[in-house]
This record gives structure tokens, C-alpha cells and sequence, in this order.
């Protein structure tokens, strides 16, 4: 799939139309930009499952894997973060950045990211698993959260 820069990060036009489609069709709906399952989607899933590409199932797995449990505010600062290139403008960049630490931590916490990467986005050096504990100490008070 092609991705370009949108106004909410990464896009994909075929992904987006794909989804629509879905959603006209009475497979998805969308509730607060939640996307659910209706019953009609729940009936077909098994021959899905059956005739997909077990390549493709497993990427999408890993996906629902990694974002079943984050919230907007979560998943756009993850990909703002790992794929920055595709955020130069996009209209929340501002609430991830003033938020940052503490979104940065959930993602920590939830073991989305690695302490490395926490380091990186809170922009804290982290030199050896000793100065963890230096590092820790740095940003007390979003643990107390």
C-alpha cells in the first residue's frame, strides 16, 4: 500500500476506501472513530480467516496487537515518533508535543515502546541500564499519575 502525508499522519487512499466501503456495506461501523464489527461482518469472518493470505493475517494480528489498547492521542504520537517524515503538518501535531511525556510513558508503560525509545522521544540521554534508574528519577511526577 502507497501512504502520503494527510492531516492526520500517515494515509492511505486504499485503505480509507476500503473502509467506506465497509462501512456502506453494513460490515464496520464507525462510533466515535471507533471502527466495530457489525453482526453481519461477524458471520463472514471464518471463511475471511480461511481465504486470506497468512502473511496478510498475520501483519494485521500484529497491528491489532499493537494498537487494540491505545488511545488517538497514543497511536498518532507512536507513528509520529517511528515514521516522522509523514507529520510534517498535521492538525494534532500540537496536542502530542505539549503531551508528549505523558504519552510517551502510556506507550512505556503499555510495552508499545522501549526504554530506549521513551529516552529518545522525552529527549533524556540513557547511557546503561544503571542510569535507568537516573533516568526514572528525571520525570517523577508523570508517575504519579
Amino acid at each position: 500500500l502507497t501512504q502520503e502525508i494527510h492531516s492526520y499522519g500517515i494515509y492511505s487512499k486504499k485503505v480509507s476506501d476500503a473502509l467506506f466501503k465497509l462501512i456502506e456495506k453494513n460490515y464496520i461501523e464507525l462510533d466515535d472513530d471507533i471502527l466495530i464489527l457489525t453482526y453481519k461482518s461477524k458471520k463472514i469472518i471464518p471463511f475471511l480467516l480461511e481465504n486470506t493470505d497468512k502473511e496478510l493475517l498475520e501483519s494485521i494480528k500484529e497491528n491489532v496487537n499493537l494498537f487494540n489498547d491505545l488511545n488517538l492521542f497514543e497511536i498518532l504520537t507512536y507513528l509520529y515518533y517511528k515514521y516522522p517524515e509523514y507529520f510534517n503538518n498535521i492538525k494534532r501535531l500540537k496536542i502530542i508535543e505539549k503531551n508528549k511525556e505523558k504519552l510517551a510513558l502510556n506507550l512505556y508503560k503499555k510495552n508499545k515502546i522501549s526504554i530506549d525509545a521513551l529516552s529518545e522521544i522525552l529527549n533524556i540521554p540513557i547511557e546503561s541500564s544503571f542510569s535507568t534508574f537516573f533516568f526514572f528519577r528525571s520525570i517523577p511526577n508523570l508517575f504519579l499519575k
